[in-house]
């Protein structure tokens, strides 16, 4: 085919590698259709055979169906859905794509080697799916099959959302997601990762890979982490509701908003640090070594008490709610740490014997 090929047939079938529209068969040979410039295709699209597109760019501006092999080599435009009617057996895009079509469905694997667009929120349905390169786009990304993150998501646009319903590896570096993102099958880190989601990030099952993990919104744990490959560091910067029962890396666990324990848990690390403790009493927490923090006393800002918390690991430097059951103060004096609030009173020398142990909501303000 001559350079920027027009094929513009109502609906255009790929059989035996060649195109049938309603003017003349344009074949680039069985199985391929080759160009120098632009394939377009703007009728929908049925696969025949196993067929490969090569061109500086293949628009497939409609729908694309049928139970056989569709690879594509240069730069591709999905304006349409990709399976809806009958799912491709497999799909393999070698370089950058935009996705604008929503859904693409495979029986198969779904590869994208190239930098990936989202021009619409998108499903992506296949046995596995690897994103090899960056994914960028305003809009959702949801992947039901098992998903490779091969590069950066959302580094340059943030996702909307991300939701990956199966066993995932992320190999990328990092997820930024303006929304949520949901992993709800067991994850993998092949490189130290940060996660940063406006609307929370959610693990359903499992995380394990000797990796450091940053999560930068509110975290919960669903299954155990590092139960089978311990983490190399762990950092949670805002609240936590740990699930999932164990918690193990080879290096530090740092805990920077509240905590909630929704079960008993098990923390292993070579350091653990709070800055802010919320421990829920129908739980219990077991660490190694214990957690690090100043010991510090706080004033129940309703009825002027102290209040200490159990293995002095809060600092007042976050606004927050502390509820649960607390624990006392060593027999000796202690001075109430200053907050950025504090009275004379909540500076002032608690006495021994003014040690108790209470339970109930204090608000940090």
């Amino acid at each position: 085919l001559a350079a920027s090929e027009l094929i513009d047939g109502e609906a255009t079938t790929l059989s035996g590698g060649s195109v049938t529209t309603d003017s003349a068969d344009k074949s680039g040979g069985s199985g391929t259709v080759t160009t120098d410039g632009t394939q377009t295709y703007n009728g929908a699209i049925t696969l025949g055979s196993d067929n490969t597109l090569t061109g500086s760019t293949v628009e497939l501006n409609s729908t694309v169906d049928g139970a056989h092999v569709l690879i594509v080599n240069g730069v591709v435009v999905l304006a349409g859905v990709v399976g809806g009617g009958t799912a491709l057996s497999s799909l393999t895009l070698n370089d950058a794509a935009n996705l604008d079509g929503g859904n693409v469905t495979t029986t198969g694997a779904q590869n994208y080697i190239g930098a990936i667009t989202l021009g619409a929120d998108t499903t992506l349905s296949g046995s596995t799916v690897g994103l090899s390169s960056k994914v960028d786009g305003g809009h959702a990304l949801t992947v039901n099959g098992t998903a490779t993150l091969g590069g950066a998501v959302g580094s340059v646009t943030e996702l909307a959302s991300l939701t990956l319903n199966n066993g995932a590896t992320l190999d990328g570096l990092l997820v930024t997601t303006s929304g949520a993102q949901n992993y709800k099958g067991a994850v993998t880190l092949g490189a130290d990762t940060t996660l940063t989601a406006g609307g929370g990030v959610d693990f359903v099952s499992t995380v394990d890979g000797g990796q450091a993990l940053t999560v930068e919104g509110a975290t919960t744990f669903g299954g155990a982490v590092g139960g089978g490959t311990r983490l190399s560091a762990l950092t949670l910067d805002d609240a936590a509701n740990l699930d999932g029962g164990i918690i193990d890396t080879t290096g530090a666990q740092n805990y920077n908003g509240i905590v909630t324990l929704g079960a008993n848990t098990t923390m292993n690390a070579s350091a653990i640090f709070y800055k802010i403790k919320f421990i829920d009493g129908s739980f219990s927490l077991t660490a190694t070594p214990p957690p690090q923090g100043p010991t510090t006393v706080i004033i129940d800002p309703v009825t002027g008490d102290p209040v200490i918390i159990d293995n002095g690991a809060v600092v007042l430097d976050l606004e927050g709610v502390i509820r649960g059951i607390f624990g006392t103060v060593a027999e000796q004096p202690a001075t109430v740490s200053s907050v950025p609030s504090a009275t004379s009173q909540e500076k002032s020398e608690i006495p021994p014997g003014a040690y108790l142990k209470r339970s109930g909501e204090i608000t940090i303000k």
